[in-house]
């Protein structure tokens, strides 16, 4: 798991998201493709991109966000 990924998880754990591997990979390539920053992204957005992960990773990232 890279740094990014490890504070990704973190961050998701203390809203009381646990992700595995393959889900977390899903949240990160949204976040990415979302924001260059995505330490700026609100509690509330990052919580509705890692549903959208976790339901599907099918889902063009412009309907989620």
């Amino acid at each position: 798991m890279s740094a990014h990924q490890d504070a990704l998880a973190a961050r998701l754990r203390a809203l009381g998201m646990h992700f595995d591997s393959e889900q977390l990979q899903r949240v990160e390539d949204i976040v990415r493709a979302a924001t260059d920053t995505p330490q700026t992204l609100a509690d509330i957005s990052l919580m509705t991109i890692a549903v959208e992960a976790y339901r599907s990773s099918n889902v063009p990232m412009r309907e989620i966000v």
